[in-house]
């Protein structure tokens, strides 16, 4: 080989050096520069039921998102949601009903950090509100249905596992439909679902929240964006792609109102895989003039540290607190992403299972505030799970945690309480019921 071959043989391979780091320079400040987090206090539309009808006594019309977005205008700086919420409650306790024709209005509030538009039938509608009653019995349910994606068989590649997008659009379909009606059989007054995807690569663009609005088409609706992603190229064989993705309330009695609120998430690198997470925050009239507050949760899964972890928890509690300082009820139910007993992991799977569960932290219990609880008392005392481990497909015997449940304020009493098991059949969660009591002041 002559010197002369020999330099361009080098030369190529620099070139092909500097090119294919030119590509991935670029990728990384595509994905840097796609990232945006959401606003904290973004105003959520509430849909109304599809029946548009709406159960109880005295129905009233909660105010349409041009409305809200007016009447919340100072949330940003108004402190906790029960303030910022006030002049929307009360616009609604006065009987303002929704106002087709405030679509500039609506279009000046949007949120220009929003990644996706609502649909034509939940823009400008009016919600009918039922106000809700103490002593009486109410069920709510809450599921993480993993984007319909996660069969028995189904790994995932940041579990440890190989999968990065659901086996087809047919199976994602299947799945879903099977978990929605799953919970629809529970004949819950509430359901929270997370997860919920609406135009992702992952689950082949299936839009999960019409599926689920389909189901549930006597109950109005609130979704917030969870977490969006611009494309990961990761793995290189089968991209996990785009990710729009999120949380899913719904109230068989009408939602007054709608919030989201932006958890504290990592600042630096590590943001890529925590993305954004929130909680979205529903409110209800009580036939008493108090309200109900419901929180939709899905915290921190990937990338997030102990202080993150605290930060989270921490602002949620005192969301809640705040809210049953000013005499209203609460109820968070969700996916913590922690071990929600603080001791599942033990007490399901014996000491070989803790190291299986690394990244399921100890619920931080000690956090929590004098008047926000904990349901962790299971109707007939079974510790039954609600997560599995998907480093592998899944088999009876698997490691499997409790991370699903329901946080409650002391003026709320619970009278049942089961993780019910499916065999994660449709998920790589459980869903878990809850019925409760509004008791009086």
């Amino acid at each position: 080989m002559t010197k002369r071959t020999a330099k361009r043989i080098f030369l190529s391979i620099l070139c092909v050096f500097f090119a294919l780091l030119t590509v991935v320079i670029s990728y990384a400040a595509y994905v840097l520069l796609s990232y945006r987090r959401i606003e904290d206090y973004q105003v959520l539309t509430v849909s109304a039921a599809k029946s548009c009808s709406a159960p109880g006594n005295k129905n009233r019309y909660a105010p349409t998102k041009s409305e809200q977005t007016l009447a919340d205008g100072s949330a940003k700086s108004g402190g906790n949601a029960a303030k910022s919420n006030a002049p929307a409650a009360n616009e609604t306790a006065n009987g303002t009903s929704g106002n087709p024709a405030g679509t500039a209005n609506e279009t000046a509030g949007e949120n220009a950090n929003a990644p996706e538009k609502q649909s034509e039938d939940e823009l400008e509608v009016p919600c009918v509100v039922s106000e809700l009653q103490t002593n009486r019995l109410y069920t709510i349910a809450t599921y993480n249905i993993g984007f319909g994606a996660y069969t028995r068989d189904f790994t995932f590649f940041m579990d440890g596992g190989k999968e990065s997008r659901a086996a087809s659009k047919e199976s994602v379909e299947t799945h879903v439909n099977s978990a929605l009606q799953r919970v629809k059989s529970l004949d819950p007054d509430f359901a929270l679902f997370q997860e919920v995807d609406t135009d992702s690569t992952r689950s082949h663009h299936v839009n999960q929240k019409e599926m689920a609005r389909n189901v549930f088409d006597e109950y109005a609706s609130v979704f917030a964006v969870n977490y969006h992603s611009a494309y990961l190229m990761y793995p290189l064989t089968e991209p996990h792609g785009k990710s729009n993705s999120g949380i899913l309330s719904f109230s068989k009695t009408g939602i007054s109102s709608a919030l989201r609120r932006s958890l504290p998430v990592a600042d630096n690198v590590k943001k890529l895989l925590d993305l954004d997470r929130c909680y979205s925050v529903s409110r209800m009239p009580m036939q008493n003039g108090k309200e109900f507050i419901l929180y939709n949760v899905h915290t921190s899964a990937y990338g997030g540290s102990d202080e993150i972890r605290a930060a989270q928890m921490t602002m949620l509690f005192s969301d809640m607190q705040a809210e049953y300082n000013s005499g209203n009820y609460c109820v968070a139910g969700g996916d913590f992403n922690h071990d929600f007993t603080g001791t599942s992991v033990r007490d399901i799977n014996g000491e070989e299972g803790e190291t299986a569960f690394e990244w399921a932290h100890p619920f931080p219990a000690e956090l929590l505030p004098e008047n926000v609880l904990r349901a962790t008392d299971y109707t007939n005392k079974q510790i039954l799970p609600t997560c599995r481990n998907c480093d592998v497909p899944y088999k009876d015997g698997n490691y499997t945690v409790i991370v699903d449940g329901f946080l409650y304020t002391s003026n709320v009493r619970v009278d049942y309480l089961e993780n019910v098991q499916t065999g994660f059949e449709d998920s790589d969660h459980n869903p878990v019921v809850m019925k409760f009591i509004f008791l009086d002041a």
